[in-house]
This record gives C-alpha cells, sequence and structure tokens, in this order.
C-alpha cells in the first residue's frame, strides 16, 4: 500500500512540474459606447455624443502563475473604432459633399493581475491593469484616402476586467484554455483639431474622448509556453 502511495505521489509531482505557469493568449474585442464628436443636430452645435458605429481590437499576452487564485499579466493591444458623422453636411459653418467618419487608433500595452477562483476546468476571474497607450484621432472619408485633420499623443491609466477561462482540452498535464470577457474603462484624451472642415474652425474636444471603446467585450485563448 506505502509502494502504491509513492507511485501516486510521484506521478501527480510529474503531472504538476508538466504544468507550465507561464500562459501565451491572444484575443480580440468588439468595442461599444458613446463618444464625442464634432458635428451634430441641431447643425450650429460644435460637440455631440454619438455612439460607436463600429470598431476591433486585437492583441496577445503573457500571463505568469504567481499563486492559483493569482496570475500576473502583460499585453500588447491595437484597437480602432469609428463613427459615421455626415454626408452632403451643408450650414452657415460647414460646405462639403464627403462622407465624414471620426476615427480614433490606439495601440499600447498593459500590466496587470488577475484574481481567480481555481477550479480544473472553468475559472472565474477578475482583474485590472495599467497601460500606456499611443492614441491617434483623425476626421477621414469611409476609405481613409482623405483626411480633414487629425489630432494623437500618449495617455496612460487604469482599466478593469473581469471574465471566465474554459479549459477545451488537455495534452499532458497542459491544457488550452478559452476566454470570454468584459474590459471596461480607459484612459480619456482631448483631441484639439484645427481648420476641421474649413480654415478657421477648430474642434476642441473638451469633453473627452477614451480612447478606445467605453465597453469591450472578447474572447480568446491561452496556451502554456
Amino acid at each position: 500500500m506505502a509502494v502504491f502511495l509513492l507511485v501516486v505521489a510521484a506521478a501527480v509531482g510529474r503531472a504538476e512540474e508538466k504544468e507550465s505557469p507561464f500562459l501565451l493568449g491572444f484575443f480580440g474585442q468588439y468595442p461599444f459606447g458613446q463618444v464625442n464628436t464634432a458635428v451634430v443636430s441641431p447643425e450650429d452645435s460644435y460637440a455631440n455624443f454619438n455612439p460607436i458605429d463600429f470598431g476591433y481590437g486585437f492583441g496577445l499576452s503573457v500571463e505568469y502563475r504567481l499563486a492559483p487564485s493569482m496570475r500576473l499579466f502583460l499585453g500588447g493591444s491595437h484597437s480602432s473604432f469609428w463613427v459615421y458623422e455626415m454626408t452632403g453636411y451643408t450650414t452657415n459653418q460647414l460646405h462639403f459633399n464627403d462622407d465624414a467618419f471620426m476615427y480614433m487608433d490606439t495601440t499600447g500595452f498593459r500590466l496587470g493581475a488577475k484574481l481567480v477562483l481555481p477550479g480544473s476546468g472553468i475559472q472565474p476571474w477578475i482583474g485590472a491593469g495599467f497601460g500606456y497607450y499611443r492614441w491617434d484621432a483623425a476626421y477621414m472619408t469611409g476609405d481613409r484616402s482623405s483626411t480633414w485633420g487629425s489630432d494623437g499623443g500618449y495617455a496612460w491609466g487604469l482599466t478593469y476586467l473581469g471574465g471566465v477561462d474554459i479549459r477545451v482540452f488537455e495534452v499532458g498535464g497542459n491544457g488550452l484554455w478559452l476566454t470570454v470577457y468584459a474590459d471596461l474603462a480607459a484612459p480619456a484624451v482631448f483631441p484639439v483639431i484645427e481648420n476641421l472642415f474649413q480654415a478657421g474652425w477648430t474642434w476642441d474636444n473638451s469633453g473627452g474622448n477614451p480612447i478606445m471603446g467605453p465597453y469591450r467585450v472578447g474572447a480568446g485563448f491561452a496556451m502554456p509556453i
């Protein structure tokens, strides 16, 4: 009996040794919410709060299992969203016939931690991260072949996450994990675009805009490395 227990303990120890504390993950996400834009109704207004028409985000991350209930992560990502503004717009201030879109493009990295509820196949978690990003805001045609003006810079700040990891299969003590999650909050910036649409007209976004969609949902997978 003692020999049997020793064999079982050794086998469990080898399985645990095979499970790498590092995970490499790939993810995609969809942003939504409302952002400030330049042109609105009534026609003599200068700012508006409009919903995002479409956007996307993607990236990769590396996680380290510090303890069964805690992981550290470092990730890089790129995201983009756009808002359809107008076409054939004519007021006493603006006169043009092209479609106009506001684009926001962001690239950066994020360092953070997750608190995990351990489980063999399903692991819910919450987390937060601090990120540093390059952002670019521009008013362009739909095919991005022409622009009326742009602004850009750097920003940093906190984001908050929550999701669940699901082990989809296991090989040699290591598993491939499917992740579904929500990603909330984003640093706010205040673009200023001079001579937007016509000489002398400046868009001063004093209300601020998130550099990513205010709300993001996503999915991805992670594998041991």
